[in-house]
């Protein structure tokens, strides 16, 4: 179960930190 939480953590992370990137990169752009 622990490893499911931690799993959807790193998912939310990995997605928040890709859409950070891709407004950075519009910003630049």
């Amino acid at each position: 179960m622990k490893a499911q939480i931690y799993d959807l953590i790193y998912i939310f992370i990995e997605k928040v930190y890709i859409n950070q990137g891709n407004r950075l990169k519009s910003l630049f752009h």
